[in-house]
C-alpha cells in the first residue's frame, strides 16, 4: 500500500471500505467553508484523513463511524497522533449526533447512505445570516441553508 501513498485515488483501508482520494478530501472539506471555531459532523470516519484534515479547519470534530473496527483504530491513530479537537464513535450516523447537536457542518463520506445527510440536516444550527453547509459523498451535493432558504446543488 506504501508504494500507492501519493497516488490521487481511492485506497483500500479494511472493512471493505476505502481512503477517498486526497483531492475530493481537500474539495469536500473547501466546500463546507468552516471558520476555526466551528463544530462539524461527520459521517463514516473510516482511517480518519478526512478528520484530521477537517480538525485543521474548525473548532471541533465529531465523527461518526458504523464499522467498529475502523472507529476503534481511527479513534486510537487519531489521538496518538495528538488529534485533540475529534472525538469519534462507533455507531450509525443516519441520524446524526444529536448529543452534540447543533453542528455548524455535516460531511457524509459515507457513499453508500446519502440519504443520511438529510436526515441529519436537523443537527445543523439555526441559520443566523450565516449558511450551514452540508456536503455529501459520493456525488458531491452540497447543501447550504440560510435565513433565506435551502439550497441544494450538485457540484462537477
Amino acid at each position: 500500500q506504501r508504494a500507492h501513498a501519493y497516488e490521487d485515488g481511492p485506497l483500500p483501508i479494511g472493512g471493505r471500505q476505502t481512503i477517498s482520494q486526497p483531492y475530493i478530501v481537500a474539495l469536500m472539506s473547501e466546500l463546507l467553508d468552516l471558520t476555526p471555531n466551528e463544530r462539524v459532523l461527520e459521517i463514516g470516519t473510516g482511517s480518519g484523513y478526512q478528520s484530521a484534515v477537517l480538525s485543521k479547519l474548525a473548532g471541533h470534530v465529531y465523527s461518526i463511524e458504523i464499522i467498529p473496527e475502523l472507529a476503534k483504530q481511527s479513534a486510537e491513530r487519531l489521538k496518538r497522533l495528538g488529534f485533540d479537537n475529534i472525538t469519534v464513535k462507533e455507531g450509525d450516523g443516519y441520524r446524526g449526533w444529536p448529543y452534540y447537536a447543533p453542528f455548524d457542518g455535516i460531511i457524509v463520506t459515507d457513499t453508500q447512505s446519502p440519504q443520511a445527510s438529510f436526515d441529519t440536516l436537523s443537527s445543523l444550527a439555526p441559520p443566523s445570516g450565516l449558511a450551514k453547509r452540508s456536503v455529501v459523498a459520493p456525488s458531491l451535493l452540497r447543501i447550504t441553508q440560510s435565513a433565506a432558504a435551502t439550497v441544494d446543488e450538485v457540484l462537477p
